[in-house]
Protein backbone atom coordinates (compact mmCIF):
# COMPACT_ATOMS: atom_id res chain seq x y z
CA UNK A 1 0.00 0.00 0.00
CA UNK A 2 1.34 3.40 -1.01
CA UNK A 3 2.07 5.72 1.93
CA UNK A 4 -0.10 8.85 2.12
CA UNK A 5 1.20 11.97 0.42
CA UNK A 6 1.55 15.28 2.23
CA UNK A 7 -1.66 17.12 1.40
CA UNK A 8 -0.90 20.83 1.70
CA UNK A 9 -4.45 21.67 0.53
CA UNK A 10 -5.93 20.14 3.72
CA UNK A 11 -5.20 23.26 5.81
CA UNK A 12 -8.37 25.27 6.43
CA UNK A 13 -8.18 28.97 5.58
CA UNK A 14 -9.29 30.07 9.06
CA UNK A 15 -6.61 27.95 10.71
CA UNK A 16 -4.02 29.35 8.29
CA UNK A 17 -5.00 32.92 9.18
CA UNK A 18 -4.73 32.13 12.90
CA UNK A 19 -1.28 30.58 12.45
CA UNK A 20 -0.12 33.62 10.49
CA UNK A 21 -1.25 35.99 13.24
CA UNK A 22 0.39 34.01 16.04
CA UNK A 23 3.66 33.65 14.13
CA UNK A 24 3.85 37.41 13.49
CA UNK A 25 3.25 38.04 17.21
CA UNK A 26 6.26 35.84 18.03
CA UNK A 27 8.63 38.20 16.20
CA UNK A 28 8.56 40.69 19.08
CA UNK A 29 9.23 38.01 21.71
CA UNK A 30 12.86 37.27 20.78
CA UNK A 31 15.14 39.04 23.25
CA UNK A 32 18.86 39.83 22.92
CA UNK A 33 21.02 38.03 25.43
CA UNK A 34 24.74 37.42 26.02
CA UNK A 35 26.32 34.42 24.35
CA UNK A 36 25.97 31.47 26.76
CA UNK A 37 28.56 28.76 26.58
CA UNK A 38 27.62 25.16 27.29
CA UNK A 39 27.28 24.87 31.06
CA UNK A 40 28.97 22.23 33.12
CA UNK A 41 26.73 20.48 35.68
CA UNK A 42 27.41 20.52 39.40
CA UNK A 43 29.82 23.44 39.47
CA UNK A 44 28.72 23.61 43.10
CA UNK A 45 26.57 21.37 45.26
CA UNK A 46 23.95 24.13 45.56
CA UNK A 47 22.95 24.86 41.97
CA UNK A 48 22.92 23.03 38.68
CA UNK A 49 22.79 24.87 35.39
CA UNK A 50 20.77 22.74 32.99
CA UNK A 51 20.60 24.89 29.87
CA UNK A 52 22.93 24.27 26.97
CA UNK A 53 22.60 24.71 23.23
CA UNK A 54 22.23 22.22 20.39
CA UNK A 55 23.12 23.80 17.07
CA UNK A 56 20.72 23.35 14.16
CA UNK A 57 21.66 26.17 11.73
CA UNK A 58 20.38 28.75 11.07
CA UNK A 59 18.78 28.41 14.52
CA UNK A 60 19.69 26.51 17.68
CA UNK A 61 17.74 24.91 20.51
CA UNK A 62 18.16 25.28 24.24
CA UNK A 63 17.68 21.92 25.93
CA UNK A 64 18.18 20.67 29.46
CA UNK A 65 20.28 17.68 30.40
CA UNK A 66 17.27 15.41 29.86
CA UNK A 67 17.25 16.70 26.25
CA UNK A 68 13.95 18.52 26.83
CA UNK A 69 13.46 21.65 24.74
CA UNK A 70 13.45 24.83 26.82
CA UNK A 71 13.85 27.53 24.16
CA UNK A 72 15.34 28.62 20.83
CA UNK A 73 17.78 31.26 19.62
CA UNK A 74 19.45 32.60 16.49
CA UNK A 75 22.48 34.83 15.82
CA UNK A 76 22.37 38.22 14.08
CA UNK A 77 24.95 41.03 13.89
CA UNK A 78 27.01 39.76 16.81
CA UNK A 79 24.04 39.17 19.13
CA UNK A 80 22.04 36.12 20.16
CA UNK A 81 18.26 36.56 20.10
CA UNK A 82 16.56 34.07 22.40
CA UNK A 83 13.05 32.79 22.95
CA UNK A 84 12.79 31.38 26.49
CA UNK A 85 10.43 31.34 29.49
CA UNK A 86 6.98 32.80 28.80
CA UNK A 87 8.06 33.74 25.28
CA UNK A 88 8.92 30.11 24.54
CA UNK A 89 5.53 29.04 25.92
CA UNK A 90 3.93 31.26 23.25
CA UNK A 91 5.83 29.26 20.64
CA UNK A 92 4.62 26.03 22.27
CA UNK A 93 1.02 27.27 22.07
CA UNK A 94 1.40 27.91 18.35
CA UNK A 95 2.94 24.48 17.75
CA UNK A 96 0.17 22.76 19.73
CA UNK A 97 -2.43 24.50 17.58
CA UNK A 98 -0.60 23.51 14.41
CA UNK A 99 -0.47 19.86 15.47
CA UNK A 100 -4.27 19.78 15.90
CA UNK A 101 -4.94 20.74 12.28
CA UNK A 102 -4.52 18.79 9.05
CA UNK A 103 -2.10 18.18 7.40
CA UNK A 104 0.12 18.47 10.49
CA UNK A 105 -1.67 16.00 12.79
CA UNK A 106 0.71 13.15 12.01
CA UNK A 107 4.25 12.85 10.75
CA UNK A 108 5.94 15.80 12.48
CA UNK A 109 7.74 16.02 15.81
CA UNK A 110 7.49 19.00 18.17
CA UNK A 111 11.19 19.67 17.59
CA UNK A 112 10.69 19.85 13.82
CA UNK A 113 7.72 22.25 14.02
CA UNK A 114 9.39 24.47 16.62
CA UNK A 115 12.52 24.61 14.48
CA UNK A 116 10.44 25.56 11.43
CA UNK A 117 8.71 28.42 13.28
CA UNK A 118 12.01 29.69 14.70
CA UNK A 119 13.73 29.49 11.30
CA UNK A 120 10.98 31.64 9.77
CA UNK A 121 11.21 34.18 12.60
CA UNK A 122 15.00 34.35 12.23
CA UNK A 123 14.68 34.95 8.48
CA UNK A 124 12.15 37.74 9.04
CA UNK A 125 14.42 39.38 11.63
CA UNK A 126 17.35 39.20 9.22
CA UNK A 127 15.19 40.83 6.52
CA UNK A 128 15.42 37.76 4.34
CA UNK A 129 12.61 36.94 1.92
CA UNK A 130 10.89 34.23 3.96
CA UNK A 131 7.40 34.93 2.59
CA UNK A 132 4.19 34.37 4.59
CA UNK A 133 4.56 31.98 7.53
CA UNK A 134 1.97 29.43 6.42
CA UNK A 135 3.48 29.11 2.94
CA UNK A 136 6.93 28.68 4.50
CA UNK A 137 5.62 26.04 6.92
CA UNK A 138 3.85 24.06 4.19
CA UNK A 139 6.95 24.15 1.97
CA UNK A 140 9.19 23.11 4.88
CA UNK A 141 6.91 20.19 5.79
CA UNK A 142 6.45 19.02 2.20
CA UNK A 143 10.22 19.00 1.67
CA UNK A 144 10.82 16.88 4.79
CA UNK A 145 7.92 14.47 4.17
CA UNK A 146 9.22 11.05 3.06
CA UNK A 147 8.96 7.33 3.71
CA UNK A 148 11.50 5.58 5.95
CA UNK A 149 12.16 1.86 6.37
CA UNK A 150 13.54 0.67 9.71
CA UNK A 151 14.82 -2.57 11.21
CA UNK A 152 14.98 -2.56 15.03
CA UNK A 153 16.61 -5.58 16.73
CA UNK A 154 14.95 -7.31 19.68
CA UNK A 155 16.66 -9.16 22.50
CA UNK A 156 15.25 -11.98 24.61
CA UNK A 157 13.48 -13.78 21.77
CA UNK A 158 14.31 -15.92 18.74
CA UNK A 159 11.77 -16.53 15.96
CA UNK A 160 11.85 -19.56 13.70
CA UNK A 161 10.32 -17.66 10.78
CA UNK A 162 8.91 -14.24 9.90
CA UNK A 163 5.38 -13.16 10.78
CA UNK A 164 3.33 -9.96 10.66
CA UNK A 165 1.18 -7.93 13.03
CA UNK A 166 -0.83 -5.46 10.98
CA UNK A 167 1.61 -3.39 8.92
CA UNK A 168 4.62 -4.47 11.01
CA UNK A 169 6.80 -7.50 10.35
CA UNK A 170 8.88 -9.48 12.84
CA UNK A 171 11.82 -11.08 11.06
CA UNK A 172 15.33 -12.41 11.55
CA UNK A 173 18.15 -10.03 10.59
CA UNK A 174 20.18 -11.67 7.77
CA UNK A 175 24.00 -11.62 8.12
CA UNK A 176 24.17 -10.67 4.44
CA UNK A 177 22.87 -7.21 5.34
CA UNK A 178 26.12 -6.36 7.13
CA UNK A 179 28.37 -8.30 4.77
CA UNK A 180 27.02 -6.27 1.84
CA UNK A 181 27.47 -2.99 3.72
CA UNK A 182 31.06 -3.87 4.63
CA UNK A 183 31.88 -4.85 1.03
CA UNK A 184 30.42 -1.57 -0.28
CA UNK A 185 32.48 0.43 2.23
CA UNK A 186 35.69 -1.35 1.18
CA UNK A 187 34.88 -0.76 -2.48
CA UNK A 188 34.43 2.96 -1.86
CA UNK A 189 37.65 3.27 0.17
CA UNK A 190 40.04 0.55 -1.06
CA UNK A 191 43.08 2.19 0.56
CA UNK A 192 41.48 2.50 4.01
CA UNK A 193 42.35 -0.51 6.23
CA UNK A 194 39.43 0.32 8.55
CA UNK A 195 36.83 0.42 5.78
CA UNK A 196 33.90 -1.87 6.52
CA UNK A 197 34.95 -2.62 10.10
CA UNK A 198 32.00 -0.80 11.65
CA UNK A 199 29.56 -2.83 9.53
CA UNK A 200 31.37 -6.04 10.48
CA UNK A 201 31.20 -5.12 14.17
CA UNK A 202 27.49 -4.32 13.90
CA UNK A 203 26.94 -7.65 12.21
CA UNK A 204 28.62 -9.49 15.06
CA UNK A 205 26.15 -7.84 17.43
CA UNK A 206 22.89 -7.88 15.47
CA UNK A 207 23.04 -10.60 12.81
CA UNK A 208 20.43 -13.35 13.27
CA UNK A 209 18.58 -11.44 15.98
CA UNK A 210 14.82 -11.08 15.75
CA UNK A 211 13.87 -7.58 14.61
CA UNK A 212 10.89 -5.34 13.96
CA UNK A 213 10.65 -4.20 10.35
CA UNK A 214 8.46 -1.12 10.02
CA UNK A 215 7.80 1.63 7.47
CA UNK A 216 7.00 5.14 8.73
CA UNK A 217 6.02 8.20 6.72
CA UNK A 218 6.88 11.68 7.99
CA UNK A 219 9.88 13.87 8.70
CA UNK A 220 13.06 12.02 9.82
CA UNK A 221 12.98 12.86 13.55
CA UNK A 222 9.31 11.85 13.85
CA UNK A 223 9.87 8.68 11.81
CA UNK A 224 12.78 7.59 14.00
CA UNK A 225 10.80 8.16 17.21
CA UNK A 226 7.70 6.45 15.82
CA UNK A 227 9.72 3.40 14.76
CA UNK A 228 11.14 3.07 18.28
CA UNK A 229 7.66 3.29 19.81
CA UNK A 230 6.32 0.62 17.46
CA UNK A 231 9.24 -1.69 18.26
CA UNK A 232 8.60 -1.18 21.97
CA UNK A 233 4.92 -2.08 21.49
CA UNK A 234 5.77 -5.18 19.45
CA UNK A 235 8.15 -6.25 22.23
CA UNK A 236 5.25 -5.76 24.66
CA UNK A 237 3.05 -8.06 22.59
CA UNK A 238 5.76 -10.73 22.59
CA UNK A 239 6.23 -10.41 26.36
CA UNK A 240 2.49 -10.94 26.75
CA UNK A 241 2.72 -14.12 24.66
CA UNK A 242 5.79 -15.41 26.54
CA UNK A 243 5.75 -17.78 29.54
CA UNK A 244 6.78 -14.86 31.77
CA UNK A 245 3.32 -13.30 31.39
CA UNK A 246 1.81 -15.43 34.17
CA UNK A 247 4.66 -15.27 36.67
CA UNK A 248 4.99 -12.71 39.45
CA UNK A 249 8.74 -13.32 39.79
CA UNK A 250 10.14 -14.35 36.37
CA UNK A 251 10.30 -11.40 33.97
CA UNK A 252 10.21 -11.73 30.21
CA UNK A 253 13.29 -9.95 28.87
CA UNK A 254 11.95 -9.32 25.35
CA UNK A 255 12.94 -5.71 24.64
CA UNK A 256 14.14 -3.55 21.77
CA UNK A 257 17.90 -3.99 21.65
CA UNK A 258 19.69 -1.73 24.12
CA UNK A 259 16.64 -0.43 26.01
CA UNK A 260 17.15 -2.69 29.01
CA UNK A 261 19.94 -5.03 29.99
CA UNK A 262 20.01 -7.69 32.63
CA UNK A 263 22.24 -6.32 35.44
CA UNK A 264 25.15 -8.31 36.75
CA UNK A 265 27.47 -7.98 39.70
CA UNK A 266 31.22 -8.17 39.15
CA UNK A 267 33.30 -9.44 42.09
CA UNK A 268 37.10 -9.33 41.73
CA UNK A 269 39.25 -11.28 44.14
CA UNK A 270 42.69 -9.88 45.00
CA UNK A 271 45.92 -11.43 46.25
CA UNK A 272 47.75 -8.33 47.39
CA UNK A 273 47.78 -6.17 44.24
CA UNK A 274 47.38 -9.17 41.94
CA UNK A 275 44.05 -10.14 40.38
CA UNK A 276 43.50 -13.65 41.63
CA UNK A 277 40.11 -14.23 40.02
CA UNK A 278 36.67 -12.79 39.41
CA UNK A 279 33.06 -13.86 39.07
CA UNK A 280 29.87 -12.45 37.57
CA UNK A 281 26.36 -13.15 38.80
CA UNK A 282 22.97 -12.21 37.42
CA UNK A 283 21.09 -9.97 39.81
CA UNK A 284 17.73 -11.18 38.50
CA UNK A 285 16.47 -14.35 36.94
CA UNK A 286 14.39 -14.18 33.80
CA UNK A 287 13.62 -15.71 30.44
CA UNK A 288 17.08 -15.00 29.02
CA UNK A 289 16.03 -16.26 25.58
CA UNK A 290 12.55 -17.27 24.52
CA UNK A 291 12.46 -19.41 21.39
CA UNK A 292 9.27 -18.80 19.45
CA UNK A 293 8.94 -21.84 17.22
CA UNK A 294 6.96 -22.29 14.03
CA UNK A 295 3.99 -24.19 15.59
CA UNK A 296 3.49 -21.51 18.21
CA UNK A 297 3.81 -18.73 15.64
CA UNK A 298 1.12 -20.40 13.53
CA UNK A 299 -1.19 -20.75 16.54
CA UNK A 300 -0.70 -17.18 17.69
CA UNK A 301 -1.02 -15.79 14.17
CA UNK A 302 -4.47 -17.38 13.92
CA UNK A 303 -5.60 -16.14 17.36
CA UNK A 304 -4.05 -13.43 19.53
CA UNK A 305 -1.71 -11.93 16.92
CA UNK A 306 -4.65 -11.59 14.56
CA UNK A 307 -6.68 -9.73 17.19
CA UNK A 308 -3.80 -7.47 18.27
CA UNK A 309 -3.01 -6.54 14.66
CA UNK A 310 -5.59 -3.76 15.01
CA UNK A 311 -3.02 -1.81 17.05
CA UNK A 312 -0.50 -1.92 14.18
CA UNK A 313 -2.49 -1.67 10.94
CA UNK A 314 -2.77 2.12 10.91
CA UNK A 315 -6.56 2.28 11.19
CA UNK A 316 -8.37 4.48 13.69
CA UNK A 317 -9.36 2.67 16.89
CA UNK A 318 -12.94 2.59 18.13
CA UNK A 319 -13.76 3.51 21.74
CA UNK A 320 -13.33 -0.02 23.05
CA UNK A 321 -9.96 -0.62 21.38
CA UNK A 322 -8.77 2.83 22.50
CA UNK A 323 -9.48 1.81 26.13
CA UNK A 324 -7.95 -1.65 25.83
CA UNK A 325 -4.74 -0.45 24.21
CA UNK A 326 -3.18 1.53 27.12
CA UNK A 327 -4.30 -1.08 29.65
CA UNK A 328 -2.83 -3.92 27.59
CA UNK A 329 0.54 -2.25 27.10
CA UNK A 330 0.66 -1.28 30.78
CA UNK A 331 0.36 -4.98 31.63
CA UNK A 332 2.98 -5.79 28.98
CA UNK A 333 5.36 -3.32 30.65
CA UNK A 334 4.73 -4.96 34.02
CA UNK A 335 5.69 -8.34 32.54
CA UNK A 336 9.11 -6.92 31.69
CA UNK A 337 9.87 -5.49 35.14
CA UNK A 338 12.64 -7.15 37.16
CA UNK A 339 11.32 -6.37 40.64
CA UNK A 340 8.30 -8.46 41.73
CA UNK A 341 6.77 -5.43 43.49
CA UNK A 342 6.99 -3.37 40.29
CA UNK A 343 5.39 -6.23 38.36
CA UNK A 344 2.49 -6.47 40.82
CA UNK A 345 1.88 -2.72 40.94
CA UNK A 346 1.95 -2.53 37.15
CA UNK A 347 -0.44 -5.46 36.73
CA UNK A 348 -3.01 -4.01 39.15
CA UNK A 349 -2.77 -0.58 37.52
CA UNK A 350 -3.41 -2.19 34.13
CA UNK A 351 -6.47 -4.03 35.48
CA UNK A 352 -7.85 -0.80 36.92
CA UNK A 353 -7.44 0.87 33.54
CA UNK A 354 -9.27 -2.01 31.83
CA UNK A 355 -12.09 -2.61 34.30
CA UNK A 356 -13.08 0.78 35.75
CA UNK A 357 -15.50 3.25 34.21
CA UNK A 358 -13.97 6.23 35.99
CA UNK A 359 -12.18 7.22 39.19
CA UNK A 360 -15.43 7.49 41.14
CA UNK A 361 -15.97 3.73 41.27
CA UNK A 362 -14.70 1.78 44.33
CA UNK A 363 -11.44 0.19 43.22
CA UNK A 364 -11.28 -3.13 45.05
CA UNK A 365 -14.95 -3.98 44.74
CA UNK A 366 -15.54 -3.14 41.07
CA UNK A 367 -12.20 -4.38 39.72
CA UNK A 368 -12.34 -7.58 41.75
CA UNK A 369 -15.94 -8.40 40.80
CA UNK A 370 -15.51 -7.59 37.11
CA UNK A 371 -12.29 -9.58 37.02
CA UNK A 372 -14.17 -12.55 38.48
CA UNK A 373 -17.04 -12.37 36.03
CA UNK A 374 -14.67 -11.82 33.11
CA UNK A 375 -12.38 -14.78 33.82
CA UNK A 376 -14.24 -17.37 35.93
CA UNK A 377 -17.50 -19.29 35.89
CA UNK A 378 -19.32 -20.70 38.87
CA UNK A 379 -19.83 -19.16 42.27
CA UNK A 380 -16.81 -20.67 44.02
CA UNK A 381 -14.34 -19.80 41.26
CA UNK A 382 -15.57 -16.24 41.20
CA UNK A 383 -15.38 -15.90 44.96
CA UNK A 384 -11.79 -17.15 44.88
CA UNK A 385 -10.93 -14.65 42.15
CA UNK A 386 -12.37 -11.76 44.17
CA UNK A 387 -10.46 -12.93 47.26
CA UNK A 388 -7.24 -13.27 45.25
CA UNK A 389 -7.60 -9.74 43.90
CA UNK A 390 -8.24 -8.26 47.34
CA UNK A 391 -5.23 -10.11 48.77
CA UNK A 392 -3.02 -8.93 45.89
CA UNK A 393 -4.29 -5.37 46.33
CA UNK A 394 -3.27 -5.61 49.98
CA UNK A 395 0.25 -6.60 48.88
CA UNK A 396 0.28 -3.67 46.49
CA UNK A 397 -0.84 -1.22 49.21
CA UNK A 398 1.82 -2.41 51.64
CA UNK A 399 4.46 -2.07 48.95
CA UNK A 400 3.40 1.41 47.83
CA UNK A 401 2.47 2.99 51.16
CA UNK A 402 4.74 1.15 53.58
CA UNK A 403 7.67 0.16 51.30
CA UNK A 404 7.17 -3.51 52.07
CA UNK A 405 8.60 -6.14 49.76
CA UNK A 406 6.78 -9.07 48.19
CA UNK A 407 5.95 -11.39 51.08
CA UNK A 408 3.39 -13.67 49.39
CA UNK A 409 4.43 -14.94 45.97
CA UNK A 410 1.49 -17.35 45.77
CA UNK A 411 -1.03 -14.51 45.93
CA UNK A 412 0.93 -12.52 43.34
CA UNK A 413 1.16 -15.54 41.01
CA UNK A 414 -2.61 -16.07 41.19
CA UNK A 415 -3.18 -12.38 40.44
CA UNK A 416 -0.94 -12.58 37.36
CA UNK A 417 -2.85 -15.58 36.04
CA UNK A 418 -6.17 -13.76 36.52
CA UNK A 419 -4.78 -10.62 34.87
CA UNK A 420 -3.38 -12.53 31.91
CA UNK A 421 -6.69 -14.27 31.29
CA UNK A 422 -8.56 -10.95 31.65
CA UNK A 423 -6.50 -9.44 28.85
CA UNK A 424 -6.94 -12.53 26.69
CA UNK A 425 -10.71 -12.07 27.08
CA UNK A 426 -10.42 -8.33 26.40
CA UNK A 427 -8.39 -9.00 23.25
CA UNK A 428 -11.01 -11.46 22.01
CA UNK A 429 -13.54 -8.65 22.27
CA UNK A 430 -11.63 -6.37 19.89
CA UNK A 431 -13.34 -7.92 16.88
CA UNK A 432 -16.91 -7.45 18.16
CA UNK A 433 -17.12 -4.71 20.80
CA UNK A 434 -17.28 -1.03 19.93
CA UNK A 435 -17.35 0.84 23.26
CA UNK A 436 -15.77 0.42 26.67
CA UNK A 437 -19.16 1.02 28.31
CA UNK A 438 -20.59 -1.87 26.30
CA UNK A 439 -17.81 -4.12 27.62
CA UNK A 440 -18.36 -3.13 31.28
CA UNK A 441 -22.15 -3.25 31.00
CA UNK A 442 -21.86 -6.81 29.75
CA UNK A 443 -19.78 -7.81 32.79
CA UNK A 444 -22.15 -6.10 35.21
CA UNK A 445 -25.12 -7.80 33.55
CA UNK A 446 -23.68 -11.24 34.34
CA UNK A 447 -23.68 -10.40 38.06
CA UNK A 448 -27.47 -10.21 37.97
CA UNK A 449 -27.98 -13.45 36.09
CA UNK A 450 -28.05 -12.06 32.55
CA UNK A 451 -26.03 -13.03 29.50
CA UNK A 452 -22.90 -11.15 28.56
CA UNK A 453 -24.72 -9.65 25.56
CA UNK A 454 -28.47 -9.25 25.07
CA UNK A 455 -28.26 -10.14 21.39
CA UNK A 456 -27.10 -13.75 20.97
CA UNK A 457 -25.99 -12.98 17.41
CA UNK A 458 -23.66 -10.23 18.60
CA UNK A 459 -21.36 -11.87 21.16
CA UNK A 460 -17.63 -12.36 21.49
CA UNK A 461 -16.43 -15.62 19.99
CA UNK A 462 -15.54 -16.80 23.50
CA UNK A 463 -17.93 -15.97 26.31
CA UNK A 464 -16.02 -13.84 28.85
CA UNK A 465 -17.85 -15.72 31.58
CA UNK A 466 -16.79 -19.10 30.20
CA UNK A 467 -14.30 -21.37 31.89
CA UNK A 468 -10.79 -20.91 30.40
Amino acid sequence: MEPPAFDRTALHSKAAASFEELALALLDRFEPRPRQERAEPFTTRHTMETIHAISSPPVAAYVDFANKLTGWWYYRDGTDYALTGDNYRALRELVERIRRKSPFTNGFSDHFLEEAVTTWCAAKHKCEDAGPFVAFLLDHCAEAWSTHDFLLPLVGVEVEHDFTLGAVRVRTIPPELFERAAAEARARRPDDPDAGKSADALGETAANLAAVAVRVTGEPRFADSQAREIADDIAGVLRFMSPGAISSTVPSLVQPWGIKTVPQTLVMKLDGERLAGYSRQWLHGGLAMWKLGAPEIERLTATNFASLAIFFDGTALNDYAAHVRPAFFAFARAIGQFEPVDRLVGAITALECLLLRDQNEPLQQMVGERLAFLTASGREDRQRTVADYKAAYGLRSRAVHHLRGMDNEQVADRLFRHAFLAFVRAIEGLSVLTTHVQFLDGLDRIKFGGRYRDNDDDRPATEPAGRP
